[in-house]
């Protein structure tokens, strides 16, 4: 066999059997501790978000963790809001929540941003974003920034 073929079986096995070592069962650990924290706070962003939306886009929400990308995770939520709203009225609820507008600049608000707010929640500031994307859907995604 020549070098290729043997790194090739050598993969095949360490992704069929896993290449588990006296540390992996820490990091595997901290990695749970990781995911359930973000549950926590992807529902806690739920809690303050989707009541100041509709029926419909608050059926979309969808959660996710940085967890495995950064060892202290990072919970976000995004939701699919209607098209057909203004944003005019989409802000406005917020405001009546008390988030106030942030800059739209980059990198936090790209091209595609139409909104940028904030809220303070528990000592700890959420940012929220929506923008309208190129294939006609309007996203809002929001996260604990601190």
């Amino acid at each position: 066999m020549g070098k290729g073929s043997t790194l090739l079986v050598g993969c095949m096995i360490a992704t069929l059997f896993g290449c588990a070592g006296p540390g992996d069962d820490e990091f595997r650990r901290a990695l749970q501790d990781c995911y359930k924290k973000d549950r926590l706070e992807s529902a806690r962003l739920d809690e303050e978000i989707g009541p100041l939306l509709t029926l419909k886009a608050r059926s979309t929400l969808d959660e996710g963790s940085d967890c495995d990308s950064r060892p202290e995770g990072g919970a976000y939520v995004t939701y699919q809001l209607d098209s057909d709203v203004p944003p005019r009225e989409i802000v406005k609820r917020f405001h009546a929540a008390g988030w106030v507008d942030l800059p739209r600049e980059e990198p936090h608000c790209g091209e595609t941003c139409i909104i940028r707010v904030g809220k303070r929640v528990d000592g700890r500031r959420i940012e929220l974003t929506v923008d309208d994307h190129r294939n006609g859907k309007r996203m809002l995604e929001a996260s604990f920034v601190d």
